[in-house]
């Protein structure tokens, strides 16, 4: 087993943010009031979009979804919210800037405000 020196750059354990990006998770924050989505940039590489080209909002990931996933992932969110649940989660089919197929999994957990 290796030690690390200690006045090593790296930090250990690693932050989560550093595993997720590391693993090629990137996370997000939806406010389903507001409708606004914040990206970070792992996610936003993902999701194969330029911070330039993302505005803040669901429909701004639209021209990475395969037509009628955006439909499907905002049905999957509702039922979440109507049963109750905690999280939500389901793969879709996304695509790269050079329109190649590929998948991706989103995952989410639900904080409610104390009326629900």
């Amino acid at each position: 087993m290796a030690r690390r020196a200690e006045n090593s750059d790296v930090g250990w354990p690693a932050r989560p943010d550093t595993s997720l990006a590391l693993n090629r998770m990137g996370t997000f924050d939806w406010d389903l009031d507001s409708g606004r989505m914040y990206l970070d940039p792992t996610a936003l590489e993902v999701m194969d979009l330029r911070p330039d080209e993302y505005d803040g909002t669901p429909g701004g990931l639209r021209s990475r979804l395969a037509p009628g996933e955006e439909a499907r992932l905002d049905t999957r969110v509702a039922q979440a919210i109507k049963d109750r649940r905690s999280h939500y989660g389901a793969y879709v089919r996304s695509r790269r800037r050079d329109g190649a197929p590929s998948w991706t999994h989103i995952q989410g957990h639900i904080l409610r405000d104390p009326s629900g």
